[in-house]
C-alpha cells in the first residue's frame, strides 16, 4: 500500500516492507498448453543433493512439468555470475542426471539432449 504521504526516517533505526509473493507463472502453463513438453528451472541455495533433488521432485511435480534442472547456486563456480554451472536433470518417468561442472554452454547442450530424448 503506498503511503499518501512522505516516510519520514527520523527518529527511526530501520523501516518494514511487506512483500507478497507473485503467482508462479510455472504453475498455469500445463493447463494452458496440456500437451506441450514442459521444462523447469529452479536454482536452491546450500541443500544436500538429497534434499536438492526432493525439493526439484516437488516442483516438477507442483508445476506438473516433465522434466526439471536443479542447481545449488552456493557451490562454487555454479549458478550467477560465473562462466560454469552444474546441475541435475531430473524427469517425470524417475530418471535423474547429472551434469557434472562444465561451461554454461556445455551443460546446456547436455539438457537439450536429455529433452530432445524425451520427446
Amino acid at each position: 500500500n503506498p503511503s499518501s504521504e512522505k516516510v519520514s526516517t527520523h527518529d527511526r533505526d530501520s523501516l518494514t516492507i511487506d512483500l507478497k509473493p507473485t503467482p508462479k507463472i510455472i504453475d498455469s502453463i500445463r493447463g494452458k498448453y496440456p500437451s506441450i513438453f514442459l521444462l523447469a528451472f529452479r536454482a536452491l541455495h546450500d541443500l544436500s543433493e538429497k534434499d536438492l533433488v526432493a525439493n526439484a521432485s516437488w516442483r516438477m511435480n507442483k508445476a506438473s512439468a516433465d522434466m526439471i534442472a536443479v542447481n545449488d547456486v552456493s557451490k562454487s563456480g555454479a549458478g550467477f555470475e560465473t562462466d560454469t554451472n552444474e546441475m541435475i536433470l531430473l524427469s517425470k518417468d524417475g530418471e535423474n542426471i547429472k551434469i557434472p561442472m562444465a561451461a554454461k554452454t556445455e551443460v546446456a547442450l547436455k539438457i537439450i539432449k536429455a529433452v530432445s530424448e524425451k520427446i
